[in-house]
């Protein structure tokens, strides 16, 4: 569901309760969010009123993004909830931010991973093979899958093969 004026909310950090109210967000700041957030029916006081809660200085702002229909709007940066499988066939929720990094919920943890930065995937990849009691080579392919479209109408869907790791991982 996309936001509307009457829970239309921003943050620094999406959460999972976050992506459970909306399951699309997007960093505030490009040319025409403004627009965006004021075509999907969110007042102009009631967004004036969510930027102000916030430093100018501080973090970058998210915003849950209108769809249409289902479909995310054309912006080049978002997190997007979803549903993962492990190769082992374990189910889990989390996000992907594509082409580079997803997040996965185990045992009320979040584990992040950018597929283009090795520092830490290596610890995290053992952590979550071990909160889900498989081999951390039972964890990719990972397959996702969302309820949401992109511009083009295609399927927000798709198989993560791996991570990188840091040599001799």
């Amino acid at each position: 569901m996309s936001a509307t004026a009457a829970d239309f909310e921003m943050c620094e950090v999406v959460e999972r309760a976050h992506l459970e109210r909306h399951p699309a967000w997007g960093p505030y700041g490009d040319p025409g969010d403004r627009e965006l957030i004021l075509g999907s029916g969110v007042a102009a006081d009631v967004l004036d009123a969510a930027l102000s809660r916030f430093d100018d200085c501080g973090p970058a702002l998210l915003f849950p993004l209108p769809l249409d229909d289902g479909r995310l709007p054309d912006k080049t940066s978002m997190m997007v909830a979803a549903r993962f499988t492990t190769a082992a066939g374990a189910d889990l929720h989390g996000w992907v931010m594509e082409p580079h990094a997803f997040g996965l919920y185990a045992a009320d943890r979040e584990l992040a991973f950018n597929r283009t930065l090795v520092r830490g995937a290596a610890e995290k990849l053992e952590e979550l093979s071990r909160l889900l009691a498989i081999e951390a080579a039972q964890v990719f392919p990972l397959r996702f899958e969302t309820d949401l479209r992109r511009v083009d109408g295609s399927a927000l869907c798709g198989t993560i093969e791996d991570v990188a790791l840091e040599p001799g991982r």
